[in-house]
């Protein structure tokens, strides 16, 4: 079998080392830790790749998500749509479509709450049902840090991400990695580990919004 790969550069390179063009992705952390915003800009910088849906399934396109989609850039890029479905009728729709090459679910607990759909279900009916769509999904952490829902759902992803003070932490087939959500309020959270990640680079003041 072949796997087509793709270079990544702008940073990107040290998120996902060895990323492949199809990527299966499962992204999880507290609330009010960047999770969502880090997804916004993960999916700004895929455009470059292919056509991106950003499926706000949770709290829908309100003026918070809209914030982030705009701090992104997304807003104006002709490769990035945003959506507010929640039903699984309308995502199989969407995949269908042959529009998108990723898809952001976000969160993915929406669709499961709802439907009590399977982890092994959603594989069959999406992942491999649609092997040229990657999908991307956002899971929902409980405030003490723990994962909410079925653990299997993490089985059927390529590459885990942890989120944790604006710190997008990256392990998996694709290789270990890290992306800065908020340079600036991750330095003043973590400084020990931001000195270990960005020894030689100097802090780019930020003044963001994030979920």
């Amino acid at each position: 079998m072949h796997f087509d790969t793709v270079q990544f550069d702008s940073g990107w390179e040290h998120f996902l080392p060895n990323a492949t063009k199809r990527m299966n992705l499962g992204i999880s952390g507290k609330p009010k830790n960047g999770k969502t915003a880090g997804a916004c800009q993960f999916a700004a910088y895929l455009t470059k790749f292919g056509k991106v849906l950003y499926n706000f399934a949770d709290q829908g396109i309100i003026k918070n998500t809209q914030d982030l989609w705009k701090l992104a850039g997304l807003h104006t890029n002709p490769n990035a749509e945003a959506s507010d479905f929640n039903t699984l009728e309308d995502l199989d729709s969407v995949c269908a479509s042959g529009e998108f090459q990723y898809i952001f679910i976000d969160l993915i607990n929406s669709y499961i709450d709802r439907t009590k759909i399977k982890p092994h279900e959603f594989e069959d009916k999406y992942i491999k049902k649609y092997p040229n769509i990657s999908f991307i999904l956002l899971f929902e952490v409980t405030k003490t840090g723990n994962f909410k829902g079925d653990q299997k759902w993490m089985h059927i992803v390529d590459q885990i991400v942890e989120v944790k003070d604006y710190l997008m932490e990256t392990r998996g087939r694709y290789g270990n990695g890290f992306h800065i959500v908020w340079e600036e309020e991750f330095k003043k959270l973590q400084p020990k580990k931001y000195a270990e990640l960005m020894p030689s680079q100097e802090l780019q003041s930020q003044s963001l919004l994030y979920l």
